[in-house]
C-alpha cells in the first residue's frame, strides 16, 4: 500500500519513470474520462472508463467507475467495477471486485477486500 501510494508523489513517479519499464501486459485502449469525474493525485491505468470522483488513488487496468461513485486513499487492482453512488476510502480491492451501486466501504484503517468479491 505504502509504495502505490508514494508513487503518486511526482518526484517519486518522475524517478521511477525516468528510465525505460519493460512489462508484459495486454494492449488496453487509454483511460477514458467523462465530464463528470474528478481526478485528484491520481493514477488511471489504460483500459479504464472514469465517471466519478478519483482522489490519491491507484486505478489499475480496465477497471471501471460509474458516475456519481467516490474513491479516496484507495488501490483498486485490475478490473474492478465501483457503480453509481458507491464509497471507497481506504480500501485495496483486489481484481474482479464488484462494488455494487450505494454500497460504502469506509474505514480509517486499510480495508482489504479479497478477489471476485461482490459488495
Amino acid at each position: 500500500y505504502r509504495l502505490h501510494m508514494d508513487a503518486l508523489d511526482l518526484n517519486v513517479y518522475k524517478a521511477l519513470t525516468q528510465n525505460m519499464i519493460l512489462t508484459k501486459l495486454r494492449d488496453f485502449p487509454p483511460a477514458k474520462f467523462s465530464t463528470t469525474c474528478r481526478i485528484t493525485d491520481s493514477i488511471v491505468s489504460d483500459g479504464c472508463i472514469i465517471g466519478g470522483h478519483v482522489i490519491h488513488s491507484v486505478v489499475g487496468r480496465n477497471s471501471i467507475i460509474r458516475a456519481g461513485a467516490y474513491v479516496e486513499n484507495s488501490i483498486l487492482m485490475q478490473d474492478v467495477v465501483v457503480e453509481e453512488g458507491a464509497r471507497l476510502i481506504n480500501v485495496i480491492a483486489d481484481r474482479y471486485t464488484v462494488f455494487r451501486a450505494n454500497r460504502e466501504v469506509i474505514s480509517s484503517e486499510l480495508t482489504v477486500i479479497p478477489r471476485e468479491h461482490v459488495i
